[in-house]
């Protein structure tokens, strides 16, 4: 029993670790959508940094991570695509290519959060649409 035991012990402590690697993916990787919609105008308004304060707040799968550890990775991110011309999306993207599609969707949703907190403008649908078509979901999944 105790070989049992200890071969069952393993087994669930392999799934957490897996499970918090996986939140880990998935934080990454909304904040990356967060920042790539966000900025998708040329622009980071305050109302769209305040709608990720609240996800970051309010979504029950973030509150194992520090906040401002999130936040610090949302403003990386958006710097990126702000500053890096051509190639500021690539990082980001990078973080969203390495989700599974149901990360992925997951990760999205961040994205569709945020674009909602003002008006869902064309710039954000498109690169909603855009980082659908990266990660290979529908952009009608999301309504756009």
């Amino acid at each position: 029993m105790g070989w049992f035991n200890q071969v069952t012990n393993a087994v669930a402590g392999g799934r957490r670790q897996f499970a918090q690697m996986s939140s880990r993916k998935v934080a990454e990787g909304s904040m990356a959508v967060a920042a790539v919609v966000a900025t998708s105008d040329n622009e980071l308004e305050l109302v769209e940094q305040q709608a990720v304060a609240n996800y970051i707040q309010e979504n029950p799968a973030f509150s194992a991570f520090d906040p401002d550890q999130l936040a610090q990775m949302f403003e990386t991110y958006a710097q990126k695509c702000l500053t890096g011309g051509v190639f500021g999306r690539m990082t980001p993207m990078a973080a969203l290519k390495k989700l599974s599609k149901q990360e992925a969707r997951e990760a999205i949703q961040a994205g569709v959060a945020i674009a909602s907190a003002d008006e869902f403008e064309p710039e954000e649908k498109q690169a909603i649409r855009d980082i659908c078509n990266a990660v290979g979901l529908s952009p009608s999944e999301f309504g756009v």
